[in-house]
């Protein structure tokens, strides 16, 4: 698949022998997987009919690349903008009537909570403009996770201190209240909750010992690998 990062003139005058206006079949385009980690954002095709060309604008964010997907097995040429994505096969060649991921952008820059589909035009057999359905834009935020805590805050204050060391012997050893999340009073990360938790938090906070393991000191998800811990409430991680 050819990649060029601007959308020329030559190729707006190609396109318009592929993009004509009468509407023959339905069809959609919108936003599927969004990885905030890898900065992916996935843009879905479902069609009953073959996809000889597209065009859309993309909101909420900037595109830094294009790669993968329906497209590039077609062998479309695309060429993108900052904001706006145009694809078809100098060789007239389509993407088949399948449903599946068109193509992959690499995100530039995030702009806004959502990511959304604009003016998107679709061409199938012959040229015919394609209906495509309105679609419904995705999440660009990080989504709060009510079971994540902070490792070592054992009281669930926001705070790693002196008083969650005190928390932790307080439950072991003279009957005080448990932590409401398990996991986050496992200062050590060992799976287990004992004795060794409160001397780690003390070694770390007055001896300049090593710091919990994460999640550490801000918040983060409780895993699999926490779960012979449950946490069932950390307030002060809730969204």
């Amino acid at each position: 698949m050819t990649v060029r990062t601007n959308v020329l003139l030559f190729c707006l005058a190609l396109a318009a022998t592929v993009f004509p206006a009468t509407a023959q079949a339905t069809v959609s385009l919108c936003v599927g997987d969004v990885d905030l980690e890898a900065y992916t954002v996935e843009i879905v095709l479902e069609s009953s009919q073959p996809v000889r060309g597209f065009q859309f604008d993309v909101t909420g964010f900037t595109i830094a690349g294009i790669s993968g997907g329906l497209s590039e097995e077609a062998g479309f040429d695309i060429f993108f903008s900052e904001n706006r994505v145009l694809g078809f096969s100098m060789q007239g060649d389509s993407v088949p009537h399948t449903d599946g991921t068109l193509l992959v952008i690499t995100v530039g820059e995030i702009l806004s909570d959502e990511a959304c589909l604009d003016n998107v035009i679709l061409a199938g057999p012959g040229g015919t403009a394609l209906d495509v359905l309105d679609a419904e834009c995705a999440s660009l935020q990080v989504q709060a996770d009510e079971t994540s805590f902070i490792r070592g805050d054992a009281n669930d204050d926001s705070m790693v201190n002196l008083t969650d060391a005190i928390f932790i012997l307080s439950h072991l050893f003279m009957g005080g209240q448990g932590p409401s999340c398990l996991a986050a009073a496992d200062s050590t990360g060992n799976r287990s909750l004992d004795l060794s938790d409160s001397v780690f938090l003390l070694n770390f906070l007055f001896n300049g010992g090593d710091a919990p393991p994460a999640p550490f000191p801000e918040c983060g998800p409780y895993e699999a690998r926490d779960d012979d811990l449950p946490c069932e409430s950390a307030g002060n991680c809730a969204a």
